[in-house]
């Protein structure tokens, strides 16, 4: 006789991995908007180098970073660092990713990187250039929109032309930068996506339902144990009241 303990066990983890909200799809993790003032120049004669800083308190997969550009003089290349490390002593060792671009025309959205996996941390998008047509548009009144757990750090930049240090031109992110600067002294624009990295319970509870409905031939003898240890006297005083009168004698 089939039991309702048995039910509740074969059939509980699915459904609660069922009703686990999805974070799968894509959402925006920092968005930095405004009117346009004009765009940071990258490269020159300067060597100068432009970049972005941010934290996130929780992981990120599948992690797209889009810019917003300009090829002053028609048509401008680049390369772009995803790093954990600025300054004197970063390594490629910190490197995240990196990427080399080109861009034609004014006012280009530019997508730097797909697919990433970001962990908890502060990251720091850099660009560099050895045009001197490059631009990285930018506002000074930022409109922000970042996820909960998300922080504009601020912009940085790096230029042969500052009395703060030398920029690396072996390793860009290596140079030592102006910065983080607040909000309102310029923020460049950015937009960055990903889906929220599941929690190890969701997969628990998917790994359970999963196992335990290859397993739910409710008559099969393995399975009857098993639910029967989980419900006690319950479910065996519910088969036994279930039993026709002269099978109790």
């Amino acid at each position: 006789m089939k039991c309702f303990c048995r039910v509740l066990i074969a059939w509980l983890p699915l459904a609660v991995v069922l009703t686990v909200p999805s974070r799968t799809s894509a959402t925006t993790i920092l968005d930095i908007t405004g009117p346009n003032y004009v765009p940071s120049t990258i490269g020159s004669s300067y060597f100068q180098v432009v970049g972005s800083a941010w934290s996130i308190d929780q992981e990120y997969n599948d992690v797209s970073i889009t810019t917003v550009l300009d090829a002053i003089s028609g048509q401008s290349s680049g390369t772009a660092y995803l790093v954990t490390q600025i300054g004197p002593g970063a390594t490629p060792a910190s490197e995240v990713a990196s990427s080399s671009f080109s861009v034609t025309g004014s006012y280009t959205p530019t997508t730097l990187f797909t697919g990433l996996a970001l962990p908890t941390g502060t990251y720091y998008l850099v660009l560099s250039s050895s045009n001197e047509g490059l631009g990285w548009w930018g506002t000074l009144q930022p409109v922000v929109q970042a996820a909960p757990g998300v922080v504009d750090v601020g912009g940085i930049v790096a230029g042969s032309d500052r009395s703060i240090g030398p920029v690396d031109y072996n390793y860009p992110p290596g140079s030592t930068f102006d910065g983080p600067f607040a909000a309102d002294q310029g923020a460049s624009f950015i937009d960055i996506t990903g889906s929220e990295a599941p929690e190890p319970a969701t997969w628990v509870l998917l790994i359970c339902a999963v196992v335990l409905s290859s397993l739910t031939d409710l008559g099969g003898l393995w399975f009857r144990k098993l639910a029967n240890a989980f419900c006690g006297w319950r479910c065996l005083r519910l088969d036994r009241d279930r039993l026709p009168e002269q099978e109790l004698h």
